[in-house]
């Protein structure tokens, strides 16, 4: 598992550098709600980790358990966000509001975890399950 663990500490890192770059070049109009929707996820995250810990009650075994559900939930969350679009797509015909770089590459992300999880790790679930569903939610945004 540490191969999963370091792959995520990296992918923090450039997560945070990409909110940074993000922030610093939204449009002075929208920045207040760029920033309000950030710290909304910041508190969701940091409720939801604190609940993970709570139902753990110290069980490592559950805890781990409990973690690998909740980053699940979130990954499977992440690359179906652009869904919300999905309307204004279907009514205006015009597919400029989804950012089809980034689900570009997150297809590529999750393909890449499915691999990993099927081919690295014997059949890990955890990983594999989750990331099969970002691949077909990326894979619909794309087509």
């Amino acid at each position: 598992r540490e191969p999963v663990f370091w792959t995520n500490v990296v992918g923090l890192v450039l997560e945070l550098g990409y909110i940074y770059v993000f922030m610093k070049f939204v449009p002075t109009t929208d920045k207040p709600e760029a920033q309000k929707a950030a710290g909304a996820v910041t508190v969701a995250t940091t409720a939801l980790l604190a609940v993970v810990k709570y139902l753990s009650m110290g069980d490592p075994a559950r805890l781990s358990s409990l973690m690998g559900t909740a980053a699940a939930a979130v990954c499977i969350c992440m690359y179906g966000a652009p869904m919300s679009v999905l309307a204004t797509v279907v009514k205006t015909r015009n597919v400029a509001p989804l950012p089809i770089g980034l689900i570009s590459m997150g297809a590529v992300n999750t393909a890449l975890w499915v691999w990993y999880g099927t081919c690295f790790t014997p059949a890990d679930m955890s990983i594999v399950v989750p990331n099969a569903l970002g691949l077909v939610l990326s894979a619909g945004q794309i087509a």
